[in-house]
């Protein structure tokens, strides 16, 4: 039974999603490669983080900024080509790149693999090799190996050797787990006292519980191909976190158990999520833009 699940799940993660499908720019992604290392320097050559360096002094309007709230990928291809109309492959200067942020990152390096039939999808957790004194909310592409019969974390924003705070150095391509403890791993050893969580957030002033909470269903949502924005809420990420009641808590326990896992019953993922509107992205979500000011936005329903 498990290694039927694990099949009917690679199918799964293999096929484009409602978000991160190229839909008529399709053709875009033919020439981009398969090789690991040399699609992460694409994606980065692609999309710029909006708090990178290689912005100062470019002069960008502030709209632009706006960017990093683009949702599909078929808007992501459509303005990278606006910006610059060369192919994708092609050095693009910080100002042309699409400026996004690091689920931006792994949204496309998943849509690119599954585009050439590779099973992948998007990771919400924390890095513990960004900032020092904070293990700061990350997202990264996770890719099956078929060969060596597991699931492969892959940062596409680092450059090679990736040098963590604590001095180890590895490589963007596959990051090590204790690097990048899922939300799932975290949420655990925060509720069972073995981590504090103010130690985890999106930046020093913004930590805690909730943070992790908002990361873990953002998680969840990933798993079943729904790679929202970091600023789209719903169901229980709308509820202040110590309102949560025990029911509402035993609930996301039970998330956090069934979305650490590379090979245990990854369908039961799927079957969670859809069956409890509590944690399924509903059509509408609730989001912020550039400004913080709160608005419903329209996503659409999967097709399946």
């Amino acid at each position: 039974m498990a290694t039927v699940s694990l099949d009917q799940s690679l199918a799964y993660y293999a096929a484009h999603g409602l978000i991160a499908d190229p839909g008529a720019y399709a053709s875009l992604l033919a020439g981009l490669p398969r090789d690991i290392p040399e699609l992460c320097r694409v994606v980065r050559g692609l999309v710029v983080h909006y708090h990178a360096d290689a912005l100062v002094g470019c002069g960008l309007p502030a709209e632009r900024f706006d960017e990093v709230r683009t949702r599909s990928v078929a808007s992501m291809l459509a303005r990278l080509g606006e910006l610059d109309s060369r192919p994708l492959t092609a050095t693009r200067l910080p100002e042309r790149r699409l400026i996004g942020c690091c689920r931006d990152a792994a949204t496309l390096t998943c849509a690119v693999l599954r585009h050439h039939g590779v099973p992948a999808r998007v990771r919400v957790g924390f890095a513990r090799y960004l900032t020092p004194d904070l293990c700061v909310d990350h997202w990264l592409a996770e890719w099956w190996d078929a060969a060596r019969q597991r699931w492969i974390l892959v940062d596409a924003e680092q450059e090679a050797p990736v040098v963590g705070t604590d001095g180890s150095s590895f490589g963007p391509a596959d990051v090590p787990r204790h690097q990048f403890p899922v939300a799932g791993q975290v949420w655990q050893a925060c509720r069972a006292g073995r981590e504090n969580p103010s130690r985890f957030g999106y930046d020093p002033e913004t930590t805690g519980m909730g943070v992790i909470r908002n990361n873990l269903l953002h998680d969840l949502a990933c798993l079943n191909k729904m790679e929202l924005t970091p600023w789209d809420f719903w169901g229980l990420s709308l509820t202040e976190f110590e309102q949560h009641t025990e029911d509402e808590l035993a609930l996301l326990d039970l998330v956090a158990m069934l979305t650490q896992g590379g090979n245990d019953d990854p369908l039961a993922v799927r079957r969670l999520y859809a069956r409890d509107p509590r944690l399924r992205v509903p059509p509408t979500v609730t989001s912020f833009t550039l400004a913080d000011e709160k608005v419903e936005t329209a996503i659409g329903v999967p097709s399946s």
